[in-house]
């Protein structure tokens, strides 16, 4: 890999270069001009740069004018089909609208000074320049791998589970009948009678409402008996929201008892970024075109259908090896976008939830993100920060990331959004389980 570094402190240039060295040939200049020449000259010869890491405050040309620069030099060979460079803006300031900018015009990521190598490490996986971390070792607890030549891993566990899916080997679940029809009856402009007598059809959802209206949340004066009488006390919004969340709940289950609490924590992240996606578009004053609450609920079901399949798989024998927790997880995070992409596309959803599912963790490798998108992508950020003790506890702040600098979300703002959806997590776990 070719690397220009491009900053006009000696201190960050050297600091710099002994992070990304490991990674391949580094060449570094001091101003904006040596830059531009730097990249025309690589273009010219063919061995344009794969990664740049561009300063945005420089005396003579700042890194916004650079990367506009750079960009046009790019433009040639694009049009031939080659990739241009990766380019990562570095920052010591808090500039949002800079970085706004730097974002339209073409950056991949940013990173801010001081530097913190494991942060820059983070970037460069996400961009596919880095290598991800070694696989940990099995614990005493895990079976270990079986000898022979199918070895358990990411890879072979992944594209076992591709493979079947694509010769439709595997038979996946889907949203209940009943979602379906609610969901046209409610975009068609169904009132609450309407809706109440479809809702009759399945008991559990109406008895489930039922109790949501008595719980301490909704409860009036008096005890609701009827379906009727409870979808007016929680309005056709709430009704709505429950209405999906109780469909969808039934989706997130496994037979696999070892998978049960993956899985759990799994519908919980989701429901937690169904809410944040729907405050923040509430918040921003977005106008969406598909609903933010679904988007943020069905954007991991790509890793609730890996995690269904891998189990049946593995309790049939029909994987031809034993995995472990790592083995999963790391299945999991190699794979579940482009699978969720893949069912969402199979359950007929639109084009805005294909993409919330397949992008949600690398929105940089959208062509043009839609706002759909972004609004998932930096609700998934926040409701990491609830995984406190999670495994793998997310080392991204939400308010450094490149979707709350495009919906112009500070600190304060994604700090509300936080709050809010916390609570209204609790209370609707607290209103289902009663």
């Amino acid at each position: 890999m070719r690397i220009l570094i491009v900053d006009d402190e000696r201190v960050s240039r050297m600091k710099l270069t002994a992070i990304l060295e490991p990674l391949g040939e580094c060449r570094s200049v001091e101003s904006g001009l040596e830059a531009v020449a730097e990249v025309r000259q690589a273009i010219e010869a063919g061995t344009p740069f794969d990664l740049i890491t561009l300063d945005v405050g420089m005396p003579d040309m700042d890194g916004t004018e650079v990367l506009f620069e750079i960009r046009n030099l790019e433009e040639p060979i694009k049009r031939v089909g080659m990739a241009g460079a990766k380019i990562i803006m570095v920052t010591g300031q808090s500039d949002r609208d800079c970085l706004i900018t730097c974002v339209q015009a073409g950056c991949d990521d940013y990173i801010v000074k001081p530097f913190d190598p494991v942060r820059i490490r983070e970037r460069l996986k996400r961009l596919k320049l880095a290598p991800p971390c070694d696989e940990a070792p099995a614990s005493d607890s895990e079976p270990a791998h079986a000898p022979g030549p199918a070895k358990a891993g990411k890879l072979a566990i992944g594209k076992e589970v591709m493979r079947r899916f694509k010769d439709g080997e595997i038979s996946l679940p889907s949203p209940s009948g009943i979602y379906r029809k609610f969901s046209q009856m409610v975009a068609e402009g169904a009132d609450l009678r309407e809706v109440a007598e479809l809702l009759k059809e399945d008991m559990g959802i109406s008895f489930h409402l039922i109790s949501v209206s008595n719980s301490p949340f909704y409860r009036g004066v008096r005890e609701n008996k009827n379906l009727r009488d409870a979808l007016e006390r929680l309005g056709l919004d709430q009704t709505r929201k429950y209405v999906n969340v109780l469909c969808n709940r039934a989706v997130f289950a496994t037979t696999g008892k070892a998978y049960q609490p993956l899985m759990e924590e799994l519908w919980e992240h989701s429901l937690a970024c169904a809410y944040a996606a729907e405050i923040m578009a509430k918040t921003c004053r977005l106008t969406l075109t598909s609903d933010p609450f679904t988007l943020g609920l069905l954007h991991d079901v790509g890793k609730m259908v890996l995690i269904q399949v891998i189990s049946e798989l593995e309790a049939r024998g029909e994987l031809g090896f034993e995995v472990n927790r790592t083995d999963v997880l790391d299945t999991l995070e190699a794979f579940h976008e482009p699978f969720g992409e893949a069912v969402l596309k199979q359950w007929q959803f639109n084009e805005e939830f294909l993409l919330a599912a397949r992008h949600h963790d690398s929105i940089e490798d959208a062509e043009s993100p839609s706002k759909e998108l972004i609004v998932v992508h930096l609700a998934n950020l926040i409701a990491k920060q609830l995984r406190v003790d999670s495994e793998q506890p997310s080392e991204d702040d939400p308010a450094l990331s490149v979707s709350a600098i495009m919906l112009h979300m500070d600190a304060e703002r994604i700090a509300y959004v936080k709050e809010e959806m916390v609570r209204l997590l609790a209370e609707t776990k607290s209103a289902l389980s009663d």
